[in-house]
């Protein structure tokens, strides 16, 4: 077998692990779906494929920004602009500029709401 019909043998199943979260989310999940309808029979994998190939086909493009920053590298950023440092007067602006494009994408991340701020100033939902 060549190396390029392995290539796409790879891309035809991939095993994931579930942290502990997204495991208990999967039961709850399937244990709600069970309690709506009992004739539910769903693998993990089925699963997880039904999610990400939904997500993918209707909400990945609108978050693409959202993953982008969960999944961005910092320290690789850096690194590539630490390169384009040519002088003691670009490192300042170089710097500036790479700390600036740092927050701007970790701005972008998804935040949960803290239960215990519900109702507080700042925390977006108001009691009464």
């Amino acid at each position: 077998m060549s190396s390029s019909e392995s290539q796409k043998d790879i891309k035809k199943a991939l095993r994931v692990v579930l942290d502990e979260d997204a495991t208990n989310a999967f039961f709850k999940m399937t244990e709600e779906m069970k309690l709506n309808n009992p004739c539910i029979k769903v693998s993990p994998s089925a699963f997880v494929s039904f999610l990400v190939r939904d997500f993918s086909e209707t909400y990945f493009k609108k978050d693409i920004e959202i993953f982008i920053s969960e999944f961005f590298d910092s320290k690789k950023y850096y690194n590539e602009q630490m390169k384009r440092v040519s002088s003691k007067e670009n490192f300042e602006s170089v710097m500036k500029n790479t700390l600036s494009t740092l927050k701007k994408i970790h701005s972008k991340r998804r935040r949960k709401e803290d239960p215990t701020r519900a109702g507080l100033p700042g925390s977006g939902k108001h009691l009464g």
